[in-house]
């Protein structure tokens, strides 16, 4: 189709323009109005019909355009209409599942018009103190890391099961893979990179291959994950351009160095053709060209990649940085940095991944937007009124309760990582999903915690069932009591699932 090929080069255009003055952000006030210059209200409409067609989804029989548009012209459409697109690729079963999934997010008074048998479920043993081996089996076994329906976790000696077991495993193993410290690159915008010295070790690539099926099995199982992964990584596995100015991100001392470097190459080019009825020799670039008042030649930087040791070239210990060579090194910089030293890691990543389903079905969306679907909500202030809204007291409690509302007190004095340990006790997840408490599935449900005549509620902590978001508060006789107790169960009761 000649239009939409057009369209996709002006908007890849309009991209590379921006990328292009991004030192000089008054050409760009508004990012997001440049991404939205083409979204069209009639592509939308068109994919909400094509996917809401139940019987097509149940033959995976969509409309081949369909493909077209989601996967090469996703700059039409929204980011949750491409997120149904997505949802409702996979095999047939799954796709109706996350189909039902999806309308019930949008509308809570929607009733099942599908029929399905029960999902096929898988249930794994592991236990808490050998998270990253139990994962590794799972992987090494086609009949665990192949399976189409979900699977579900259960620890050693404990009697939990269901959703927040679950959820709980994915957030334990991908803690215990970024604790990892080997792993790491550490980041100047305090998120996650490959560390470039573990390219060729057999250990660490298993361990990244394992990160992949990891990643790929939450999305399809609809799981959500805590893990601070670099964008610019996403970038590169969905194989998209990264400048020279990303390497800030990752590393701001090394990118000023890189910076400085460059503008001797723009000083060297503007001398040589300056002096260009002449030969330039390279002594007298050295004389002329100076890094923070020195020759480069004298500076002492070999090729060699800074805090790894790694050589960028043979014999690379031995060659000096002068001004000869100075464009190679910037370039050899660049390269390891974000291909050559991480060809392998990248590699085993996607082959993990590709075990549940094909990487290149993400490439439609962007880095930020990946974050969203598969880390969840952490910028959703707690405000009041959204709490009060989306809270749900029940059995005993109603919006007028003192305690409910003492809850939401509570929630409100939190911090940001206390937040996060309340959502672990309450969820099983640190993360709200996209949407926020709004999107949480089921509502975060509170109902009052009963005893017998002769038991004080003060002396009790309150308990939860993270499979169903469903909180039993006891009613506290003052809101000091409510918040110690609270503590006490966000402390003690967090790593592991008994009855409550």
């Amino acid at each position: 189709m000649p239009s939409l090929f057009l369209l996709s080069i002006i908007n890849l255009s309009i991209k590379k323009y921006r990328d292009l003055f991004n030192i000089n952000k008054e050409f760009f006030k508004n990012e997001q109005e440049t991404d939205e210059l083409f979204i069209n209200s009639k592509v939308i409409l068109l994919i909400s019909k094509a996917c809401g067609d139940a019987y097509s989804i149940s033959r995976s029989n969509l409309p081949s355009w369909c493909q077209k548009l989601y996967l090469d012209c996703g700059f039409l459409s929204r980011f949750d209409s491409r997120q149904l697109l997505f949802k409702v690729s996979f095999d047939s079963r799954r796709s109706l599942i996350n189909l039902q999934n999806y309308l019930k997010s949008k509308d809570p008074n929607y009733r099942e018009t599908i029929t399905l048998e029960k999902s096929m479920r898988l249930k794994i043993i592991v236990e808490r103190n050998k998270i990253i081996e139990h994962g590794l089996k799972i992987l090494d076994n086609p009949v665990t890391s192949r399976f189409k329906g979900y699977l579900e976790f259960e620890y050693m000696g404990e009697i939990g099961n269901g959703l927040g077991p679950t959820i709980e495993f994915y957030r334990l193993i991908t803690e215990k893979l970024f604790e990892n410290k080997k792993l790491w690159y550490k980041t100047t915008d305090k998120s996650i990179y490959p560390s470039i010295g573990l390219n060729n070790n057999k250990k660490a690539l298993k361990l990244f291959k394992l990160l992949g099926y990891i990643i790929a099995r939450a999305i399809y199982d609809d799981r959500l994950l805590d893990f601070p992964l670099s964008r610019l990584f996403w970038d590169l596995i969905l194989d998209r351009s990264i400048k020279l100015s990303d390497i800030k991100i990752i590393d701001k001392d090394l990118y000023n160095v890189l910076n400085d470097l460059t503008g001797l190459i723009r000083e060297k080019n503007e001398y040589i053709k300056k002096n260009s009825g002449k030969k330039v020799s390279d002594e007298e670039l050295e004389e002329n060209i100076l890094y923070n008042g020195k020759k480069l030649s004298s500076v002492d930087i070999y090729f060699i990649f800074p805090g790894y040791g790694i050589e960028l070239k043979p014999n690379g210990d031995n060659i000096l940085l002068c001004m000869k060579n100075i464009e190679e090194y910037v370039n050899l910089i660049y390269d390891y940095l974000f291909y050559k030293g991480l060809n392998n890691i990248i590699e085993a990543f996607k082959e993990g991944f590709n075990i549940v389903f094909d990487f290149k079905k993400l490439k439609c969306f962007n880095s930020s937007e990946l974050e969203e679907f598969i880390f969840g909500n952490d910028n959703q202030k707690w405000e009041k009124e959204i709490l009060f809204e989306n809270l749900n007291p029940e059995h005993g409690y109603t919006k007028k309760s003192k305690i409910f509302n003492d809850l939401i007190k509570y929630m409100l004095g939190l911090s940001k990582e206390e937040q996060k340990q309340f959502l672990i006790f309450s969820t099983g997840a640190s993360r709200l999903p996209v949407g926020g408490f709004k999107a949480l599935s089921p509502k975060l449900t509170v109902v009052k915690k009963t005893f017998n005549k002769n038991e004080n509620p003060d002396y009790f902590l309150p308990t939860v069932m993270t499979c169903q978001n469903y909180m039993k508060i006891p009613e506290y006789s003052s809101f000091e009591i409510f918040k110690e107790k609270m503590n006490l169960a966000m402390k003690e009761g967090s790593n592991e699932f008994h009855l409550s």
